[in-house]
């Protein structure tokens, strides 16, 4: 006979979110031997104004002006003039509000709006497209050997990569199976008694 122990995944945590994934992305857990568990990618980070070039400086700016990113969805980011010339050219200038997208704005020349000047252009750099913000856990898989439970590398089908999730397995259930029929087996309260097959479940305490 064999004793052969069963675990799935009870519950789990993501602990990175990678990036270039999509809604609806199927995530795999890494290793371990046995059925994997799998999870669906239900909504990705919104994308957010990490830092800004000054692609054209316009003229009649004034310092502390605060202009406001163009197009995009979301929460518009905004950018703070810091210094300018004597023409109110804009010199030099910061991210005020990073904003919060899930539709990108126009990241090359972004003509923002407001202050006192005009024709200034910034070119943009925002946080990773397709992070992932949130998944949901579609199999707790069949594992007679666990995989890593701490940060997982999950495998995407699609685009995505580098997210990472924690799993926590629950508890072991445990089966006798017979490698082959027996005979003869007798039993300490019946010694005329024979069997021809064994299949029998070990059962965890309270079930």
């Amino acid at each position: 006979m064999q004793i052969v122990g069963n675990q799935q995944i009870a519950n789990f945590s993501l602990a990175n979110g990678g990036s270039g994934y999509s809604v609806n992305d199927v995530l795999t857990a890494a290793g371990g031997t046995g059925t994997a568990a799998t999870f669906k990618v239900l909504t990705l980070a919104p994308r957010t104004l990490v830092s800004v070039a000054i692609n054209d400086d316009g003229s009649g700016y004034e310092v502390d002006d605060v202009l406001t990113v163009a197009g995009g969805t979301g929460t518009s980011a905004t950018i703070k003039v810091d210094t300018v010339d004597s023409a109110g050219a804009i010199l030099t200038a910061e991210v005020l509000a990073a904003g919060s997208y899930t539709v990108a704005p126009t990241t090359t020349a972004n003509v923002v709006t407001g202050g006192h000047g005009t024709g200034a252009k910034f070119d943009l750099t925002l946080s990773a497209a397709g992070v992932v913000a949130t998944v949901e856990m579609t199999s707790p898989g069949t594992y007679s050997v666990l995989p890593t439970l701490t940060e997982n590398a999950v495998t995407d089908v699609g685009a995505g990569s580098g997210a990472k999730i924690t799993l926590i397995a629950g508890d072991s259930n445990y089966a006798v199976a017979a490698e082959a029929a027996y005979s003869g087996v007798t039993t300490n309260n019946d010694p005329e008694a024979t069997y021809k097959d064994v299949d029998c479940t070990i059962k965890e305490w309270g079930e």
